[in-house]
């Protein structure tokens, strides 16, 4: 054990150093407090003996700065001194020494005073020891529920919409807590947005949000694989998470908080459903906000609890603002809550709509609130603006017009080809027209054998626009309403001869839409979005 001998007497400092060392333990010895104290700084002692009167600083000053150290409050401090009054010994004591020996003292009392210290030091070594390990398994928990916050928990926005645009930040606190959120894009004129909280915090709640946004994501796709790609219901993808989640949620003691929200910004509109989550605040371009209230219970209340979404028209410029209760119960320094009256004041009194610039705005106020204390609870914010949408003229357009004899795919596949080298450039890539012009075989091959059923000289239309990010394709037709079922993914991977069209057209095109018209013509959209570039915004 390290033993800090303090004593301006050397002969009392040889004597005990002695004992000390006799016993195996490394002595450091000084003769003023000031030394003490600095040496503190630098090192754990486990025992530190000290006498009162020292020169310069004295031993009860030197005992009260030492406990003020970090780590201080670990070292056992028996203090020598030749006082005797009650009122010098109490003084002692309420410095935070431990202990006291009183001068002139026996060698045989002071062996036994000795011993009951170290003994007192080693037990101090090991709590401090093991508060160690436990802050250090804290820090570990931590670090582990933050890799699970950033790779599971925290989705990307989407970098493609149409008519909005999304931004989103978590400032995490110093304790590992469960909120979340994530993006589901149906198309680029049709997106989700999901945040939610899990009660509680530690690495628990945090795979708990992580093990309920997965299942959202199931619930999603299930959902439309049986709608045949159409995004389902809101009410539908709930029903199927409740199914799964509630229950289990009910047996772990656990709810959630959520919100989802569909966004539809070419139509100017959006659906959500709030389970007990902060209400959503929509600003206006004037400057006008609003809390819009959706009040459900929190997941895992109640196993069978049913949610009807609520329907809200927008308009071009709005800003809808989503974030947990992490914000809003912010605390100052006197305790008072950042609250949802600030938060709107706070959006109101922005300069511009960006959903970035509202969200930095967001979290900086709240820092100014709480003078920049620490955060005792995560606080998440997901911004989406509502940017208007025109429609753009495209930039090169070309059509033809065929037969639905399988002969006629060579022209289809010429005209494919030259459309993408000559409009696209070198937006596609050899790799990519090749795959192009194998999607739109494969897709008018359907076309022909499925909405024609193998009948010759019927009509087909193929039409190609390029814009300034995409290429569309369109295949009119006259024939049967035609809509495939969904892929079996179990069914790829068997040897077969052919069935493998849709896979290739859902693989390479980034949306696929099958349009059947009540005035019989029908036809297949299919979207390909250009590769961004490195540096491209």
């Amino acid at each position: 054990m390290k033993v800090l001998l303090v004593d301006d007497d050397r002969d009392i400092r040889s004597l005990l150093g002695l004992l000390l060392r006799n016993q195996g333990h490394e002595v450091v010895e000084y003769s003023d407090g000031e030394s003490a104290c600095a040496a503190c700084r630098d090192d754990y002692f486990p025992l530190i003996i000290m006498d009162w009167e020292l020169n310069g600083m004295d031993g009860v000053t030197a005992c009260r700065k030492i406990r003020k150290l970090p780590g201080g409050e670990y070292s056992v401090v028996l203090m020598f001194t030749a006082r005797s009054s009650f009122d010098d010994l109490q003084l002692i004591l309420h410095a935070g020494a431990d202990d006291y020996v009183q001068k002139p003292v026996e060698i045989k009392w002071l062996k036994i005073r000795l011993r009951i210290a170290i003994t007192n030091a080693l037990n101090k070594t090991a709590r401090r020891l093991a508060e160690q390990q436990l802050e250090a398994a804290r820090a570990k928990e931590i670090e582990t529920g933050s890799r699970i916050q950033q790779s599971l928990l925290l989705g990307q926005p989407p970098e493609r919409l149409r008519g909005a645009e999304a931004a989103a930040y978590t400032l995490p606190s110093q304790s590992v807590d469960g909120d979340f959120y994530d993006f589901y894009q149906h198309s680029e004129s049709c997106f989700d947005v999901v945040i939610g909280d899990v009660m509680g915090k530690g690495v628990a709640a945090a795979l708990i949000g992580a093990a309920l946004k997965s299942r959202i994501l199931h619930a999603i796709s299930e959902l439309k694989s049986e709608s045949r790609g159409e995004p389902p219901p809101l009410e539908r993808i709930f029903e199927r998470v409740q199914e799964t989640v509630a229950q289990q949620l009910l047996s772990l003691g656990a709810f959630v908080t959520l919100c989802y929200t569909r966004f539809y910004p070419a139509e100017n509109r959006m659906a959500f459903i709030n389970c007990g989550h902060p209400r959503v605040i929509r600003r206006g371009r004037g400057g006008r906000v609003e809390a819009i209230a959706n009040t459900n219970l929190p997941l895992g209340v109640i196993h069978n609890d049913r949610f009807q979404p609520v329907e809200t028209a927008l308009e071009p410029g709005d800003l809808l603002f989503m974030y947990s209760d992490g914000i809003t119960e912010a605390r100052g320094s006197d305790g008072e809550l950042f609250g949802e009256a600030r938060l709107l004041d706070t959006l109101a009194q922005l300069d511009e709509h960006r959903p970035q610039a509202a969200i930095e705005r967001v979290i900086e106020a709240v820092q100014d609130f709480t003078a920049h204390g620490s955060a005792k609870d995560d606080q998440t914010c997901v911004a989406i603006h509502l940017t208007g949408v025109t429609a753009a003229a495209p930039f090169a357009s070309d059509a033809m017009e065929t037969s639905s004899e399988l002969t006629q795919l060579k022209l289809i596949r010429r005209f494919v080809e030259a459309f993408c080298q000559r409009a696209a450039g070198s937006h596609c890539p050899e790799l990519s027209v090749t795959a192009l012009v194998l999607t739109l075989n494969e897709a008018a091959s359907n076309v022909m054998r499925h909405a024609y059923a193998n009948q010759p000289g019927l009509p087909i239309r193929v039409a190609a626009d390029q814009y300034a990010d995409r290429i569309e394709f369109i295949i009119e037709h006259r024939g049967a309403p035609f809509t495939p079922p969904p892929i079996d993914p179990d069914r790829l991977n068997a040897p077969r001869e052919s069935g493998m069209g849709l896979p290739i057209i859902q693989s390479v095109m980034d949306e696929v839409e099958y349009i059947n018209g009540e005035d019989g013509l029908n036809a297949v959209r299919m979207v390909y979005y250009f590769p961004r570039r490195q540096g491209q915004d």
